[in-house]
């Protein structure tokens, strides 16, 4: 109810005020309304520990609230809301749960939680689990301003001007493309508008190193021993050769989005040839992250998905 009050009143101020919503919502770094999110999770979880940080680009998200918001400002890394994913037990209970809560900035003075489904679902395989993030990290606007000091950004987006991210999420990835898996890092993809590829920047959010690449194709592996991908760019589905060394009768595939959330899982049976189609129809495009596993080795391949 507090929640849904909290909703009310910002409608409220939204409709009745004389100014533009941009004067309305204030915009802020992320770790900025990390206070305000900690004492709302307290106070419906015990031992809140803070796994992932998340605002959107694209404001055609899902997401949906009762006034425009702009989620992140490319120029300095701010927005007018924030999601932080908390990881505790439900108070007066035992097990582990996952909440998300949106955090927004009235007027660039008054910070206001928004405790509800924001339309992110599974938020608990969103991060890595028992991964926290630290206290000090690299914030939002030094990750957007390394970003955009990024040599390979900067070619890009000169062929692809109108490109945006759909989400800008900071946490511990178990499918990192340029760091160690499970680094802390901040993890955009920008699809193409006008020329060719999907270009993945990552900025790690402890040293603040920053990696972008454009990706036209599947990347080979050079040695045989290794699994490959094609088409890549896919749309509908994709076939996965197996090369003889890596076969055997236990086999999984898993399908990561592009921060490294599964979305998909797919059972193969103990009759496997060496050809395994994956169906890819529903998603969106962007980069994903094939993880191939026979019980002795695992191996993950980016794919790119261009419908």
């Amino acid at each position: 109810m507090k929640s849904l009050f909290i909703l009310f009143f910002v409608a409220v101020m939204y409709l009745t005020s004389s100014t533009a919503n941009g004067q309305l919502l204030g915009s802020f770094k992320a770790s900025a309304g990390i206070k305000t999110a900690k004492k709302s999770a307290d106070s419906v979880m015990t031992s809140a520990q803070l796994v992932g940080i998340l605002t959107l680009g694209d404001t055609t998200s899902a997401i949906q609230l009762p006034i425009p918001v702009k989620f992140l400002d490319y120029s300095n890394g701010t927005s007018q809301g924030w999601l932080y994913f908390y990881r505790g037990k439900t108070i007066g209970k035992t097990t582990d749960t996952t909440i998300s809560i949106g955090v927004v900035a009235i007027a660039g003075i008054l910070f206001q939680p928004i405790n509800l489904d924001l339309g992110i679902g599974a938020v608990g395989g969103f991060f890595a689990k028992d991964s926290v993030i630290p206290a000090k990290f690299t914030d939002s606007d030094i990750m957007m301003k390394n970003i955009n000091a990024n040599a390979e950004h900067k070619a890009f987006m000169t062929a692809n001007p109108n490109s945006k991210p759909f989400l800008i999420p900071l946490g511990f990835y178990p499918t990192a493309r340029f760091f160690p898996r499970n680094t802390l890092l901040w993890q955009l993809t920008f699809p193409p508008t006008t020329g060719k590829g999907t270009m993945v920047c990552e900025v790690n959010g402890t040293t603040g190193e920053t990696k972008c690449q454009t990706i036209t194709a599947v990347d080979e592996d050079i040695q045989t021993s290794s699994i490959s991908i094609t088409p890549n760019p896919a749309s509908h589905q994709a076939t996965i050769f197996i090369p003889n060394e890596l076969y055997s009768p236990t086999v999984s595939i898993e399908l990561f989005n592009s921060i490294g959330r599964s979305i998909q899982q797919f059972s193969v049976s103990t009759n496997i040839s060496e050809r395994i189609i994956i169906p890819l129809d529903g998603l969106d495009d962007g980069v994903y992250f094939v993880k191939y596993s026979n019980g002795k080795n695992i191996i993950t391949k980016p794919i790119v998905i261009q419908n």
